[in-house]
Order: structure tokens, then sequence, then C-alpha cells
């Protein structure tokens, strides 16, 4: 990306923006500001993806054994879908994205803190759990627990990074705006009215759940 204003906001080396538009790149760096101490040294490429099935994800390179923890390079893909039928990431708006930018940077952050062999564990059992476990009888529900368990430890972890009202606005719209995921995004993720009522109760960065 060669916008002039957009560089001028990059505090960090160590993120690369590969061809995002402004419209995507500003609510990233906002939100990115909450992480800024911890990941600043971490390296990140924000970059549009085609995706089955996620709007945004955060991932680590499938090379991640071949190098040092402080050296993992990690992606944050934003879907390029255009398919109606789909959510479509343009048609958020600014604190939509960025709450939704502020999930993925929380998983950003917790694999940023394995090591090689934690991360191996936890992609073993993610990766199981989500894709082959959840189909099999009996237990399948063991496995989207598991999941469930992941994602809204990582909203929470949003919250706490002061980011609750933004990702209230990402949840809201997957729950009342999207016809494609309301039926199944509080299944596995905090519900807009969750985050609200942690946030009327003061749940906010270093408080306990």
């Amino acid at each position: 990306m060669h916008n002039s204003d957009i560089s001028n906001l990059i505090i960090s080396k160590n993120i690369h923006l590969e061809s995002i538009i402004e419209e995507d790149a500003r609510p990233f760096l906002s939100a990115y500001k909450n992480y800024e101490l911890e990941l600043y040294n971490v390296d990140i490429s924000v970059k549009y993806a085609k995706m089955s099935e996620d709007v945004l994800r955060s991932q680590y390179s499938k090379l991640f054994l071949l190098n040092k923890q402080s050296e993992r390079k990690y992606s944050i893909l934003i879907s390029n879908n255009t398919n109606p039928k789909k959510t479509i990431f343009k048609d958020l708006d600014f604190d939509e994205k960025k709450g939704g930018f502020g999930h993925e940077l929380n998983h950003t952050l917790q694999y940023s803190k394995k090591n090689n062999r934690e991360l191996l564990g936890f992609s073993l059992a993610y990766i199981l759990n989500r894709f082959i476990f959840s189909n099999i009888p009996l237990i399948g529900k063991y496995a989207k627990k598991y999941v469930i368990r992941i994602e809204r430890r990582t909203d929470e972890g949003t919250i706490r990074k002061g980011l609750g009202h933004e990702l209230a606005r990402w949840a809201n719209y997957f729950v009342n705006k999207s016809s494609i995921e309301n039926n199944t995004y509080s299944e596995t993720y905090l519900s807009p009215d969750v985050i609200n009522k942690l946030l009327n109760h003061g749940f906010v960065e270093n408080k306990p759940f």
C-alpha cells in the first residue's frame, strides 16, 4: 500500500500491509495500537485471501517449526469474498472491522507466547477438534466445546485490551445484520449482549472474568 497518510500511522517495521486499501488498513492499525507494547517486535502481514468460511483469520507460518519463536511470522487474512450470499468485509463499518481485527490480534498474541512445542500441540488439538472430531457422533459435542472455549477466551482477551465496544459491534453485525452467520455466531463466540453485560460490570484489562 502506497498511501503516505497510512504509512505515517505504521509504528512498527514488522507490520506489513500487503495492498490493503485505506478503509481496511485504518481499523487494523487502530486495533493494533491496543497491542503495540506486546506485538511491536512480532512480524505480522495483513493481506486479502480467498476463504470459504472465515471473514478474518489469524495464522502463523506453516513452517513455524523451522524457526525460533522470536522469528516466527504471522498473517491476518481478510476474506476477499464478493458473493452476496456470504459476508462481504467491505460492508462492515470502521468499528465492526476494528472489533474483528482486535479478536484476530488477540489470537496472534496468544500464538506468539507459545514455544514451538506448545504451538504444535495447540495446532493439532484445534484442527482435530474443529474439523474432524466435531463431526463424529458422541465426541462431537466435546470437540465443539474445546473450540468454543478457545474463541470465547479470545473474545475475553480482546475486551481486556480495551476493544470491548468494538467487539460488540463486530458480534452484533453477525447476530443481527448478516443473513448468513446469524444462526450460529453466538454458539461459538460471545454474543453482543454478553459482551455488553461484561462491559457494564467492569470487565476490563487485568480484571478476572
